[in-house]
């Protein structure tokens, strides 16, 4: 199904054959697109020719070896296009949960998935990932793979199809981490958003993210306030408050208990911080999960 959104058409889930595995693998021979959207998160490789892809108003160009990612409800479309050839995984975040907690421990995670396409609006398409000759065919393997199992009906091919998924995923998070070039401009705050997920229980200090990042501490204020909308310090509030939501949903520590574990020496500022995040106190956060 396909709806119309102020002029931009809406691709939905009916890509997704199974709704439990909303996973799909598209080779596509590119020509020029006019704007659309789509309810899913596409992670794109470049594998031929060359062309312009529109992000929102701007356009870059791309060519073989090009690596990003579009976000869901974000117009795009493909313009000039020459002999343009790209496989598109599309895919919805639930299918990163089972591993979720340990990709936010990956630099290169957050800064491919989440940073890099909003800090276009900032610094343009710089930042994208553009991956070698060999690092290509490594990167088709998977897809390959992928692709197959996705085809075939054989036992335990949704399980593996999970594992294909993630490790392409964690190949394009090591190779963006590791990127000397353009890719670099998002990673310190991408670190330090790592670092947060690794330490959050931690007595973390401004001094302790300027550290981790690389940069001055004004302009890892900049940069991360440009890349994210928030502070560093308010960003590891949210962290800390999300970590804390997860242990709050089981019901069986005491509030002051998960507090502490999540990086509050107290539990009245916890509850504080915890309801200006959701509206919620911890207490009646617990109680509304438990009804459900």
């Amino acid at each position: 199904m396909q709806v119309i959104m102020e002029d931009h058409q809406v691709l939905n889930d009916t890509f997704f054959s199974e709704p439990d595995l909303p996973l799909s693998v598209r080779f596509t021979p590119q020509s020029d697109l006019r704007h659309h959207m789509h309810t899913f998160i596409e992670l794109v490789m470049v594998t031929g020719g060359s062309g312009t892809h529109i992000f929102n108003d701007e356009r870059y160009p791309i060519t073989v070896g090009d690596v990003f990612v579009i976000p869901p409800y974000t117009p795009h479309g493909y313009a000039h296009t020459v002999d343009l050839s790209i496989y598109n995984i599309l895919f919805k975040e639930q299918m990163l949960n089972r591993f979720r907690e340990e990709l936010e421990l990956i630099p290169g995670f957050h800064g491919l998935i989440y940073l890099e396409p909003y800090y276009r609006s900032v610094r343009g398409f710089a930042g994208r990932l553009t991956l070698a000759p060999e690092q290509i065919v490594e990167a088709l393997t998977l897809v390959s793979r992928l692709e197959l199992e996705g085809q075939a009906q054989r036992d335990g091919r949704r399980i593996m199809m999970e594992t294909i998924f993630i490790e392409l995923l964690l190949f394009y998070c090591r190779r963006f981490s590791e990127d000397e070039g353009p890719g670099t401009r998002v990673m310190p705050v991408a670190r330090t958003i790592g670092y947060m997920n690794r330490h959050f229980a931690e007595s973390l200090q401004l001094d302790d993210l300027v550290e981790v990042s690389g940069l001055s501490k004004r302009s890892l204020i900049r940069h991360f306030t440009n890349t994210t909308g928030f502070s560093p310090m308010r960003y590891l509030q949210k962290i800390r408050v999300a970590k804390a939501s997860i242990r709050l949903k089981r019901g069986d520590e005491s509030i002051t208990q998960i507090a502490m574990d999540s990086g509050f020496n107290d539990s009245a500022y916890f509850s504080a911080v915890f309801r200006k995040h959701t509206n919620l106190t911890p207490s009646e956060f617990q109680r509304s999960t438990a009804q459900r």
